[in-house]
C-alpha cells in the first residue's frame, strides 16, 4: 500500500516485533515516495541488518527531514550504522532516539555523528540515562533528554 502512496509525506510503522523483511519492505516503499518527510518506526528491537536497510532508504530519501525510532534498544553494531549514516542524510532536521537500552559508548558514537550533520536541528532521547555531557559540543542542535 505505501508503494502507491506517493504523495504520502509520512511513514509510521508500529510493532513489537519488526522482522527485517518488514523494515526492507518500508525502506523499498521509501525510495517510491518522492515526497517523504518523515518515517517513524516504533518497535521493541530492531536488527542489525534492518537498521542497514533503514539507513541505506535515508541516505537516498530526497526530501526526509525526521526519523523517529522509539525502542526498547538499539544494539551496539546498529547504532554504529545510524552513526555512520546520519551525516549523509543531507535534509535531516530531526532525530528521535525514545528509548532506554542504548548505553554510553553507542551514544558517544551518537554525539560525534551529529556533529558532522549539517541540517541536524533537534535530537530527542528520551529514556537515555547516561552521561549527558558528551552532547555538549553538538553545536546548533537542540538536544533533550525529557
Amino acid at each position: 500500500a505505501v508503494k502507491h502512496a506517493s504523495a504520502s509525506q509520512s511513514i509510521h510503522l508500529s510493532c513489537w516485533d519488526l522482522s527485517d523483511h518488514s523494515v526492507k519492505s518500508v525502506c523499498e516503499a521509501m525510495r517510491n515516495v518522492s515526497a517523504l518527510l518523515g518515517i517513524s518506526l516504533c518497535f521493541d528491537d530492531i536488527s542489525d541488518k534492518a537498521m542497514k536497510f533503514l539507513c541505506d532508504a535515508s541516505r537516498e530519501a530526497q526530501r526526509l527531514q525526521s526519523i523517529d525510532l522509539s525502542c526498547w534498544a538499539i544494539r551496539n553494531k546498529a547504532m554504529r550504522t545510524l552513526c555512520e549514516a546520519t551525516p549523509h542524510v543531507a535534509t535531516l532536521r530531526s532525530i528521535s532516539l525514545s528509548c532506554g537500552g542504548i548505553g554510553d559508548e553507542p551514544m558517544k558514537l551518537f554525539s560525534e555523528a551529529i556533529r558532522h550533520a549539517p541540517a541536524l536541528q533537534s535530537v530527542s532521547l528520551y529514556g537515555f540515562c547516561g552521561n549527558q555531557s558528551m552532547f555538549d559540543r553538538a553545536q546548533g542542535c537542540q538536544i533533550r533528554f525529557e
